[in-house]
């Protein structure tokens, strides 16, 4: 009885592989990594999953790297998003993203055109907007003096591996609460930078 109230309470149940987890789970704990896994009952997910603890098992060996994840339910999608951190070699953390946006009620991973039409938003606005806070966190840095007269707007993209103004290059899509969030690969910690209210 205690077991069919439980169940019966999450919508979710029917699709899981082990009912008695979260949809999205931490698989591996320690110390700065948390690795993620995917409570779905699908061979693609399976899939997935593997490469998810494949890339997780290239980082472990990394001085200074981490991992993290962060995950949303919006109505029947869940955004998965995995932060992977590793140093450069002057010691610069460096950034990236992994995503997966998945419809849970069809087990179908979302493209980035098909969340962008659900959503309402064009690929240009997605780098205006980008465009703009890149923009405005320079401003900020020389107002701070971080940035000296002698790195100008480009020299600040090139510090954040962004080349030849193309900064939505590396991006991946993020769902939540029915928000939009961008997530940007960096050689800082910018990202989250777009968010379609």
């Amino acid at each position: 009885i205690i077991y069919y109230t439980y169940s019966s309470s999450d919508p979710y149940n029917k699709v899981k592989v082990d009912k008695r987890l979260d949809i999205i789970y931490p698989v591996y704990e320690k110390d700065d990594y948390v690795v993620p896994a995917i409570n779905i009952n699908d061979e693609n997910i399976n899939i997935i999953n593997q490469e998810i603890v494949n890339k997780a098992n290239t980082f472990l060996a990394k001085k200074g790297s981490s991992i993290a994840y962060n995950y949303s339910i919006s109505g029947e999608i869940i955004s998965l998003a995995i932060q992977y951190i590793e140093l450069d070699k002057f010691d610069r953390p460096i950034v990236s993203f992994d995503t997966y946006n998945i419809n849970v009620l069809d087990k179908h991973f979302l493209t980035d055109e098909e969340i962008l039409s659900k959503l309402s938003v064009s690929e240009e606005e997605i780098y205006n907007i980008v465009s703009s806070k890149f923009r405005d966190f320079y401003k900020d840095e020389v107002d701070k003096k971080v940035l000296d007269g002698e790195c100008d707007y480009e020299c600040f993209l090139y510090m954040r591996g962004i080349e030849d103004d193309n900064y939505t290059k590396d991006r991946k899509l993020y769902i939540n609460s029915g928000n939009l969030y961008v997530l940007i690969y960096s050689h800082s910690l910018i990202y989250k930078i777009y968010n379609n209210n």
